[in-house]
């Protein structure tokens, strides 16, 4: 893990969700190529020592190049990978509106906003925010 993403190789990510070398790759290549990926920004290359002793540059991917390409991958795994992101995401942004929203209430509290156009206000948030929960989450649900 680094600068806040998880760095995988090509072995590690066909490992991860079960399939041939080849696809991965392809999908890759036309990431770059549609520019939804800026290759500079997710790919880095370590130098490797394999089992003979000699030194080889390996290309690590982020995690945003996992994530678009499990997208397009046709296994099991990536099935279950996808099923994981999409929890993940769904739960991460619950606890971020629930935090957003606590953080409001509490100002509106401190600077004695409180009043009933304070409260308004906070009501208008917290149900805007819990109807695009459940918008992700219906958009999401297949």
């Amino acid at each position: 893990m680094d600068r806040h993403t998880v760095w995988l190789s090509l072995d590690q990510r066909v490992q991860l969700v079960e399939r041939d070398k080849s696809g991965i790759p392809r999908h890759q290549r036309n990431l770059f190529n549609k520019r939804a990926l800026e290759r500079l920004s997710v790919v880095a290359q370590n130098a490797t020592t394999a089992a003979d002793g000699k030194t080889y540059p390996v290309h690590y991917f982020s995690l945003d190049v996992f994530i678009s390409v499990g997208y397009r991958i046709k296994s099991q795994r990536a099935v279950q990978f996808r099923q994981w992101a999409t929890s993940t995401l769904k739960q991460q942004l619950g606890i971020a509106i629930e935090q957003a929203l606590a953080l409001f209430s509490r100002t509106l509290a401190a600077q004695e906003l409180a009043d009933p156009y304070g409260e308004a206000v906070w009501a208008v948030l917290h149900d805007y925010a819990a109807g695009a929960v459940t918008e992700f989450e219906d958009a999401n649900a297949n």
